[in-house]
């Protein structure tokens, strides 16, 4: 009987179950960017305009309108082809595009903003004349492949609002304009993440974080303006290898910080007005470079605050070798810490300028409170503020062989650094020059703090 009843609920259990999948709706098969009714599409007024395929939804859109995703979209063969300033709010989905060897975006129109949350994978290359790639409001976008501008117009890559743009090849920006202030960086994050695997070269400037962003290049860095520049605590820049700059080389300010694993190189040979350097920090401002520094002008520039480390030497062409001080109102001193030698090549120039004092390779102090390095120090007393005091270490005041300079271990974290902080890259971009003459006095650049 036990047999019987139990041979009579096998078969009900197998009735059940295949009742079960019979009701069950047939699997959907994946959508692309062909499919109908996958986005919804909004006018310039965020008044709704159509539902419709993503790739009808390119074509029918007028500037600023907004595509909205109803579901993940997963395509290749060709680019997404961008013809105006368009808003992709990805809603929480994933759209990816393949075209490994050729171009998987497009960007035609003045700006293609990326919103979040959501992700937006480009398996192969991007371009972009007049345009930029803005990511913001958690967007992952990454992209698996290079960024190159037009080579008549400049592209800009930025990542805001939390947002976390990678980039597995080189970022090219040939267009940008050198070493003029009102031009935009190359590449940018505020509140947010970009990481580039490979080399960022830069006709104009390089790369800016700002608002606790962070920009991390694991490649080089080629620039025909400004370089680095980080401003506001919990920014960071990381640079994996050498920096080569016509302009600054690296600027760290109100907090922030930047660090180069490798050489920093800044060719330009203007000392003032406004000033160039090879690094400069302000402001609670920390610069490290795990190299060599070599500047056509001033060699560093250290601030109200602010420290610079260098592991190897640093050569200097400009007025001063360097320069560090507790800045215009003498709130608080500077410290600069140099590994190698320091020489300055320009005639009549300024070995040491610290505290206000200008002061010779022979004019250091008695001693030193930092064991192994020799001493340049002086005090500053300024009306309504506590005495502040600057410092300069040498480990080897005449040329020596010094420690073998070169990139250092990667640093924790993602590998991977911020500019401005609103979706404004230019009003960001302009900012940095302008910021750092004038937070300075002198130069209003400031890194951000490591230890060392």
């Amino acid at each position: 009987m036990v047999t019987k009843y139990k041979g009579r609920a096998l078969l009900l259990a197998a009735v059940m179950i295949a009742v079960f999948l019979i009701a069950l709706p047939a699997m959907a098969a994946a959508a692309d960017f062909n499919t109908a009714e996958t986005v919804e599409v909004y006018d310039e007024n965020g008044d709704y305009f159509t539902e419709t395929s993503f790739n009808n939804a390119l074509t029918i859109v007028g500037e600023r309108y907004t595509i909205v995703l109803l579901t993940d979209l997963t395509d290749s063969g060709a680019p997404i082809v961008v013809p105006e300033v368009i808003f992709l709010d990805l809603n929480d989905c994933i759209l990816t595009n393949t075209n490994s060897g050729g171009l998987a975006l497009d960007v035609q129109g003045q700006d293609f903003f990326v919103l979040g949350p959501g992700e937006l994978n480009l398996v192969g290359n991007v371009f972009g004349v007049h345009t930029a790639l803005r990511a913001d409001d958690g967007a992952v976008v990454n992209i698996t492949g290079s960024v190159t501008g037009d080579a008549t117009n400049e592209f800009i890559l930025t990542a805001e609002g939390k947002s976390t743009v990678t980039v597995s090849g080189n970022v090219y920006a040939p267009k940008l304009a050198p070493l003029a202030n009102d031009e935009q960086f190359a590449v940018g994050a505020g509140d947010a993440t970009l990481i580039i695997e490979g080399n960022l070269e830069s006709a104009g400037r390089g790369i800016a974080v700002f608002s606790g962003g962070k920009g991390f290049v694991n490649g080089s860095v080629i620039t025909g303006g400004e370089a680095l520049w980080a401003f506001g605590t919990g920014s960071e820049i990381s640079i994996e290898t050498n920096v080569t700059s016509a302009g600054e080389g690296a600027v760290a300010s109100e907090g922030a910080v930047v660090t180069v694993w490798g050489d920093l190189t800044s060719t330009n040979t203007v000392d003032w007005m406004p000033p160039y350097f090879g690094v400069a920090a302000a402001n609670d401002g920390t610069v490290n470079v795990f190299g060599n520094v070599t500047s056509g002008a001033i060699g560093i520039i250290c601030w109200n605050g602010s420290s610079v480390y260098v592991k190897g030497n640093v050569v200097a062409a400009g007025e001063y070798g360097v320069w560090c001080d507790t800045g215009l109102q003498g709130v608080l001193g500077s410290e600069v810490t140099i590994d190698g030698t320091l020489t300055v090549t320009g005639t009549g120039s300024v070995f040491i300028y610290v505290g206000g004092v200008d002061k010779t390779a022979a004019e250091h102090d008695a001693t030193s409170i930092k064991a192994g390095y020799t001493q340049w120090s002086a005090t500053q007393t300024f009306a309504d503020y506590d005495p502040a005091t600057s410092y300069v270490w040498i480990k080897y005041v005449e040329p020596g062989p010094g420690p073998e300079p070169g990139p250092g271990p990667a640093p924790d974290g993602p590998n991977g650094p911020v500019l401005p902080p609103t979706g404004d890259m230019g009003t960001l971009v302009s900012m940095g020059l302008v910021a750092v003459a004038s937070t300075l006095g002198l130069c209003s650049t400031a890194l951000g703090k490591r230890s060392i």
